[in-house]
C-alpha cells in the first residue's frame, strides 16, 4: 500500500483523488491549504499573492477562530466524501488565546481528524507550541500526533526549539515536513534520536537529503508529496532513486504511516 503523508485538499476534491489515482497512492493524510491552493497558481502574480498570503499569516494575521473552524469542518466533510480514501489533519492558529486553541483541539478530535497539521504562527513564536503539545499529552489516547510545517517560514532557529520541545512530550508523535527544508542536516540528526519524531520526504531539498533520512531513520520517514504543489509521481520517483532495498522501501511508502495513522 502506497501512503502519501502529505497532501492538501484541493477545489474540487476530485482533483486530489484523480492526482491520488495516477500515482498510483491508495490513501493520503491531508492537511488543508487554507490560504494559498497550489492548484490555483498558474503564474507569478498568483505565485506572489499565494506566498504573501501565507508570510501574512504565519507573521501576524492568523485565521481568526471563525474561519479556523469552518476550515477544519471543511476537512471532516472532505474525509466522509472520500470513501475511506484520506484522512486529514486540521488546522491550528497559534496567534489565538490559549483557551481558543484548547477549544479548537478538542473540536479537531470531536470532528474525527487525525492531528493537528497545519499550525499558523509557530515562527519565531515556537514556545506557543508547549501548551498544545501538553494537551495533547494528558488528553484521552489515541494521542493526535502533530505536523509542523519545516520549511519557509519556518528557519533554523525555529526547528532546533521544535525539537527541544519534543524531547519534553515524548507521548506525541511530532511530523517535521519536507525534512527540514535547507535545514535538513540538523533536523535529521536531531529527529533521528526522538523516537516519536517523524520526518516527511516532500519537496525536499535534494536526493541526498532524501537519501541521508532514509539511511538514519527508515522507520520513522514518511513518504509525502505536497500535493497539489507538487505531483506524487514526481515524489515516488525520487524516494525509487535512493535505491532502498524492498523492506525499508515499503515502510517508507506506507508502513510507517500505517504505524502512525492505524485507520488508514
Amino acid at each position: 500500500m502506497i501512503i502519501d503523508g502529505h497532501v492538501h485538499l484541493t477545489r474540487p476534491l476530485s482533483m486530489l483523488l484523480e492526482g491520488m489515482n495516477a500515482a498510483g497512492v491508495d490513501r493520503a493524510v491531508v492537511c488543508s491549504a487554507g490560504l494559498a491552493e497550489g492548484e490555483t497558481i498558474t503564474d507569478l502574480a498568483t505565485a506572489r499573492l499565494g506566498m504573501d498570503r501565507i508570510a501574512r499569516a504565519g507573521a501576524q494575521a492568523g485565521y481568526g477562530a471563525d474561519r479556523l473552524w469552518a476550515i477544519n469542518e471543511g476537512l471532516a466533510a472532505a474525509v466522509k466524501a472520500s470513501s475511506g480514501r484520506i484522512g486529514a489533519l486540521g488546522k491550528l492558529d497559534l496567534h489565538l488565546p490559549d483557551e481558543v486553541v484548547a477549544h479548537e483541539l478538542e473540536h479537531l478530535r470531536d470532528l474525527g481528524l487525525w492531528g493537528v497539521g497545519e499550525t499558523v504562527g509557530l515562527h519565531g513564536r515556537v514556545e506557543r507550541l508547549e501548551p498544545v503539545l501538553r494537551a495533547l499529552s494528558n488528553a484521552p489516547r489515541p494521542v493526535l500526533p502533530v505536523w509542523i510545517h519545516g520549511d519557509y517560514p519556518m528557519d533554523a532557529d525555529d526547528l532546533e526549539q521544535v525539537l527541544a520541545l519534543a524531547r519534553g512530550y515524548p507521548a506525541v508523535p511530532i511530523v517535521i515536513g519536507h525534512l527540514g527544508g535547507d535545514h535538513w542536516i540538523p533536523v535529521i540528526d536531531g529527529a533521528r534520536r526522538l523516537d516519536h519524531v517523524y520526518l516527511d520526504t516532500s519537496e525536499a531539498v535534494n536526493l541526498v537529503a532524501v537519501r541521508v533520512a532514509a539511511a538514519e531513520m527508515p522507520d520513522r520517514l514518511l513518504f509525502g508529496s505536497d500535493f497539489p504543489w507538487e505531483d506524487p509521481r514526481v515524489a515516488l520517483m525520487r524516494v525509487g532513486q535512493v535505491g532502498l532495498e524492498s523492506p525499508a522501501l515499503q515502510r517508507i511508502l506506507g508502513q510507517n504511516a500505517l504505524a502512525l495513522w492505524p485507520n488508514l
